[in-house]
């Protein structure tokens, strides 16, 4: 399975024809998986909420700061009144309110704060999930390609085999069953290659589709099943939920509920502003300005709700029981994450232990096909026997690519479930 990056590129240019031309870009799981992490539509939406959360975290603190309003005007009486009063009046004037004690808007504040770290948190399970997914499809499209490999080979020697037996057939050596059982086997082999070579080829569109990779754009994954990551030890619990972005998730959702009891308790206090205004004022006969009045006030303003139909106290009551189900959804979540961990764990080790199986079978089937095909030239079994080793050494190596997937496809669950990704 030792290929380079280059001698990958060609033998898949081969195999795959113009699905993969010769100029393909050749991506490492680090250079596919920065892809995914830049252009991923699910990561760009989850950035875009969190720039939502901090525009409204702004919002809520321009509730605490102060305002300032300037407004100015001009009346004009057309009638005469039976007292002198004058034609025309000019005002202008700026205020100023500031809030002294508004519960309500700090605690919206909080809330926004806590929100804009809860949109951060669900943005980093998103990329958790989706680096996980991308691994997966990453070892699949290595997996289908080196199945593809192994079809490819096994086509090109059945009709070696069949172009043998067929040269033995016209020389009067052997019967013509013996040829059309070759053929068989052979046209199998290139139903079973052109199956492969499309499962392959559909997967790539897909992983260029994550990835935000231009459809016209080709490229090979270039890493293969040469090495696996050694079996971690089991989890410790009280790390693994530390490190859970799902499980923080659930926490800042219960932080939420307590900072919304706050919000409907703070409806059972005062609000205090102050406002300071200054305003001047002209009055005349003619369009003239001068000889006005200036005014400069300040003032503070105190609102107490009294009485609310029962509205405030069944508000509180409904965030309360929003904040117990957060605290049982939290225990259920403690349990299901280790149930989860340890059920992982266990694919791991069943998945290595496959691994360690199908590479013994597979040396087995080398040296089963090896001396079956000394023994076919040796006239000693049948093309049919040598067919079947054939078959069995086909189906060695084809399930240690799988056990291998396997394997990696556990330990990339693994590290999104203990929290290493």
């Amino acid at each position: 399975m030792k290929h380079t990056a280059a001698v990958l590129t060609l033998l898949l240019a081969g195999i795959l024809g113009s699905a993969v031309p010769l100029h393909a870009e050749s991506y490492t799981l680090d250079q596919y998986l920065r892809q995914v992490e830049k252009n991923a539509k699910e990561l760009l939406l989850a950035r875009q909420d969190i720039d939502q959360a901090e525009l409204g975290v702004r919002q809520a603190k321009s509730a605490l700061f102060p305002s300032v309003f300037a407004q100015a005007g001009y009346t004009r009486n057309f009638l005469e009144l039976p007292q002198p009063y004058p034609s025309n009046e000019y005002f202008a004037g700026v205020s100023a309110s500031q809030a002294l004690l508004n519960l309500k808007a700090y605690h919206a504040l909080k809330f926004g704060e806590e929100y804009t770290a809860l949109q951060r948190t669900v943005y980093e399970e998103t990329l958790r999930s989706i680096l996980t997914s991308a691994k997966k499809l990453y070892y699949q499209a290595v997996l289908l390609r080196e199945n593809l490999i192994v079809k490819q080979a096994s086509e090109n020697g059945d009709y070696a085999t069949y172009q043998n037996v067929k040269r033995k057939y016209e020389a009067g050596v052997i019967q013509e069953l013996e040829v059309l059982r070759a053929e068989v086997v052979w046209r199998t082999k290139i139903a079973e290659t052109a199956q492969a070579r499309k499962n392959l080829a559909v997967l790539l569109l897909g992983m260029k589709s994550l990835a935000g990779i231009p459809r016209d754009e080709e490229f090979v994954p270039t890493d293969t099943f040469t090495r696996v990551p050694p079996l971690p030890p089991e989890a410790d619990p009280a790390k693994v939920l530390a490190a859970r972005s799902d499980y923080e998730l659930l926490l800042r959702q219960k932080r939420m509920a307590e900072i919304t009891i706050d919000l409907a308790r703070a409806d059972y206090y005062p609000t205090v502003s102050a406002e300071l205004t200054y305003g001047y004022t002209s009055m005349s006969d003619g369009f003239r300005l001068g000889g006005g009045t200036d005014v400069l006030q300040l003032g503070v303003r105190i609102s107490l709700p009294v009485y609310t139909g029962g509205a405030r106290s069944t508000g509180m009551d409904i965030e309360r029981s929003s904040l117990e189900k957060k605290r049982i959804e939290i225990a259920a979540m403690q349990d299901r994450i280790l149930t989860e961990t340890r059920q992982i764990f266990l694919s791991l080790v069943e998945a290595k232990d496959r691994i360690d199986t199908a590479g013994a079978v597979l040396q087995t089937a080398e040296r089963a096909y090896a001396l079956a095909l000394l023994s076919q030239q040796n006239g000693l079994i049948t093309q049919l026997e040598l067919n079947e080793s054939a078959v069995q050494l086909e189906g060695a190596r084809l399930g240690l690519n799988a056990a291998v997937y396997d394997y990696l496809s556990s330990y990339f669950d693994w590290e999104k479930a203990t929290g290493e990704l």
